[in-house]
């Protein structure tokens, strides 16, 4: 696993500032024919991001992993977060936001892939958090997200 991550700064006038992070962990739901293949991300008000991996949602990095800490910090500004497709082709099937335009993070903004014959769809995007008073970007990561439906026979 993987961490970008990068530091507000420890303390500055007027107070300590938030960490802030994001853990690039693969994303994947493969199941077998005839059934539908569902995965996708959430990031929270709270400071966590989810992975839906199987219909379900599972803090990325575990408990203790939080997107900003203190986690609190998280509550009083408007963040929003936004991704960027890397690749040609496979696009989510739901999304929070079209692609490069941020939403705000106070509505937990989900995107899922979808996939629902013989085949795999995969999504590689990186997805920046940023403060919306200022604008800039606090945290980045790249996701590869993945549906699949195997053949059953």
């Amino acid at each position: 696993m993987s961490m970008i991550s990068l530091l507000a700064g420890a303390v500055a006038a007027g107070g300590t500032k938030p960490v802030y992070s994001l853990v690039a962990e693969p994303i994947s739901n493969i199941v077998p024919d005839p059934a539908n293949a569902e995965a996708g991300i959430r990031f929270n008000s709270d400071g966590t991001v989810d992975k839906n991996e199987d219909g379900s949602y599972a803090q990325i990095g575990g408990a203790s992993l939080d997107w900003i800490s203190p986690r609190g910090y998280s509550t009083t500004q408007d963040f929003e977060v936004r991704y960027t497709n890397l690749q040609a082709g496979d696009d989510f099937t739901s999304k929070a936001a079209a692609e490069d335009a941020w939403v705000s993070i106070s509505t937990n903004p989900v995107w899922i892939v979808t996939e629902g014959d013989v085949a795999t769809k995969t999504v590689e995007c990186d997805f920046e958090i940023r403060d919306g008073a200022d604008v800039e970007v606090v945290a980045a990561v790249t996701y590869t997200i993945v549906a699949q439906v195997e053949s059953g026979a």
